[in-house]
């Protein structure tokens, strides 16, 4: 009977510092990525085009912290996230006296779920701190918008047109699986904090088809702002 009652006043004295450890908040990221692709990737270039590059879009993305402070040093923070991320494919070239230029925006929305260990070099009123884990995500849907502008002595026009991608011709796109490394700082105190944070992403999944020539990954940095509460504090 004593093993008990002492068993348990030791997980209600855990639970109550565990809890008092329980952050939440709410965090906005700015992020540029794109799809990277192996050394050998060459963009198809046909006629009237001559040149081509694949370039970042820039995105966003909301996400729900929930942080799990150990100590002053450590904690782990896991997040619920919506994003948008993508990459565009310009093409340039010339015929018949005009400049012509295209550009296909290709963006994917995005559930994000990353698991993240954080490190604190510094506590108190102002804090920096290293962050670094895996993340899962699942693509909710996908469309490509197409541009083509053409410059003849001194006129333009343009055209375009927007459809959404099938991913069921796409199956590799509709997970991805990364690392996430970064750095943040945070002031505030024990009730309320902001933070400002530096992320990159690292794909590891490829996202190009079986048999494809090329090797696709989703990498790209963010940038992000946001606040965190104590759930309890005493």
């Amino acid at each position: 009977m004593k093993t008990l009652f002492l068993t348990t006043v030791l997980a209600a004295l855990t639970v109550e510092a565990f809890t008092q450890q329980l952050n939440i908040g709410a965090r906005f990221d700015a992020s540029a990525m794109k799809w990277t692709f192996s050394d050998h990737y060459e963009v198809p270039i046909e006629y009237p085009f001559t040149d081509g590059s694949v370039k970042s879009l820039w995105g966003f993305q909301i996400s729900l912290p929930v942080e799990y402070r150990l100590n002053n040093w450590f904690g782990f923070q896991t997040e619920i996230g919506f994003a948008k991320r993508g990459f565009a494919l310009k093409l340039s070239g010339y015929e018949q006296g005009c400049d012509i230029t295209a550009t296909a925006k290709s963006t994917f929305r995005y559930f994000d779920f990353p698991l993240l260990l954080k490190t604190y070099l510094s506590h108190g009123t102002k804090e920096f701190y290293l962050l670094a884990g895996p993340s899962y995500s699942k693509v909710r849907d996908a469309k490509i918008h197409v541009s083509v502008t053409a410059s003849c002595n001194g006129d333009s026009s343009s055209d375009s047109d927007s459809q959404a991608l099938d991913l069921d011709d796409y199956p590799k796109t509709k997970t991805d699986f990364g690392l996430y490394g970064g750095l943040g700082y945070s002031k505030g105190d024990d009730r309320l904090r902001v933070f400002l944070e530096g992320r990159y992403y690292y794909g590891l999944k490829k996202q190009s088809e079986e048999g494809a020539d090329e090797n696709i990954y989703n990498r790209g940095v963010m940038f992000s702002a946001g606040i965190m509460f104590r759930v309890l504090h005493k």
